[in-house]
């Protein structure tokens, strides 16, 4: 997809977001993660989507979604002024 495409499908905000961190329009769509309201919103989306939270089971109420969405959001992924987020390439 070109820059034009892009923008129309994604949003000028969430242009805006990835060129907070990269220089090129390349790999956007593989790293695009969607809109959230705090890193650890996408933390506890990305767990019920894997199922992860459920196969705990009791253990889940001692799951710190905080310190993993910390963890994650140091080298695997970042999070824009506009809420959206991505995969570090």
């Amino acid at each position: 997809m070109d820059f034009c495409e892009i923008r129309n499908q994604y949003g000028a905000d969430a242009l805006s977001d990835w060129f907070e961190n990269y220089d090129e329009i390349c790999d956007f769509e593989d790293a695009y993660c969607g809109q959230h309201g705090s890193e650890e919103d996408f933390v506890r989306g990305l767990i019920d989507e894997e199922a992860l939270y459920n196969k705990l089971g009791d253990l889940a109420l001692y799951f710190d979604f905080e310190a993993y969405a910390r963890d994650l959001f140091i080298n695997d992924y970042f999070m824009g002024t506009n809420g959206y987020v991505f995969r570090r390439c």
